[in-house]
């Protein structure tokens, strides 16, 4: 495992950047109690290799998405593809794997209400040839769970009630304008939206650079990355890549719930190691979770000794995860741009 080849330094590097990515240099290698030149050098060969990347990550409800869905897709023989690159064309669409199991294909979508949600699986879904059959399950709530290291839990994508948007309408360009007094931390205008598009494409660009993009002054672009990071509007880390640490098994786990048991039992989920991240939903499943592992072997020592003993999981199905199509998860905001230019 490559994990297990890197050192101390590298190490440290990863958890600092897993909980800023916009960490000064100098600060890194204060911390880590190293020299600039040699945090400077690591750090690169860990970006150069892949093994970590820095990415920027908006929390969608910022921009007035308030209704999220997985949808499970069934295809005819020799339409899988075809499929999958037509549904990864759809802006409203984030993720899109292909998978073994009972779907083909299971996508994430976000939608600004159940209307417009309704109008994507009838339209959008309903005109892509090859599409057997659709099965959608509302998200209620959902976590990132953990970062490689289990460095302390940050849940950007959590929609807990302080998170919660305000009731957020838009201008002509599709910008959200004019949140109610109960929801001041989502006041997002045109320059915020600026800011966070930027960040998307360059998630280290120099204040100068954001002040420029912006057409704002520099106290202002600093002011503004300020509240949009403290606010948890949007978050710049480092993300490691499971795949490349060691970690190529990875599969989204559905599960039954007695109603009495479905918060205590979510609570376990997210607390196991190799959940990145879990949900619960209304539909087919309760709950839900993505994880990864070392190979089907520790996958299924996970299934047996650790998820199925936990009291109250009335039934789990399992779905291994074969070929990432699309997952724009760091790409919200040029997602949600491109939606805009559709209508």
């Amino acid at each position: 495992m490559i994990s297990h080849q890197l050192d101390p330094i590298d190490l440290g590097i990863i958890k600092e950047l897993e909980v800023n990515g916009r960490i000064p240099l100098s600060d890194l290698a204060k911390k880590l109690g190293i020299s600039r030149h040699l945090a400077g050098r690591r750090l690169r060969s860990l970006l150069d290799r892949k093994l970590v990347t820095i990415l920027a990550f908006t929390n969608p409800r910022a921009l007035g998405y308030r209704t999220f869905a997985l949808t499970g897709v069934r295809v005819s023989p020799g339409s899988l593809y075809p499929v999958a690159d037509r549904l990864s064309a759809l802006p409203n669409v984030l993720l899109v794997v292909t998978t073994t199991g009972h779907n083909d294909i299971i996508i994430w979508s976000m939608f600004a209400d159940s209307t417009d949600l309704t109008a994507f699986l009838t339209r959008e879904l309903g005109s892509i040839p090859g599409i057997i059959s659709n099965e959608t399950m509302i998200v209620l709530d959902w976590w990132l769970c953990r970062t490689f290291l289990s460095s302390p839990r940050w849940e950007l994508m959590s929609s807990s009630p302080e998170l919660r948007p305000a009731d957020l309408r838009h201008d002509e360009h599709g910008v959200p304008v004019e949140p109610r007094e109960e929801g001041p931390g989502f006041r997002v205008d045109r320059i915020d939206l600026t800011i966070l598009s930027e960040l998307e494409q360059a998630p280290n660009a120099s204040i100068s650079t954001l002040a420029r993009k912006a057409g704002i002054s520099r106290p202002n672009a600093t002011s503004r990355l300020s509240r949009l990071i403290n606010e948890e509007i949007t978050r710049v880390v480092g993300f490691v890549t499971p795949f490349r640490m060691g970690y190529p098994t990875a599969a989204m786990i559905g599960m039954r719930a007695s109603p009495n048991d479905t918060n205590a039992v979510l609570e376990k989920v997210r607390s196991l190691p190799g959940v990145y991240w879990a949900a619960s939903l209304a539909g087919r499943y309760d709950l839900f979770a993505l994880a990864v592992w070392q190979d089907p072997i520790v996958l299924s020592r996970f299934l047996g000794t650790q998820l199925g003993t936990i009291p109250g999981i009335r039934d789990i199905e399992t779905t291994i995860l074969m070929d990432t199509r699309k997952m724009d998860f760091a790409h919200i905001v040029s997602s949600h741009l491109e939606a805009i230019r559709s209508r």
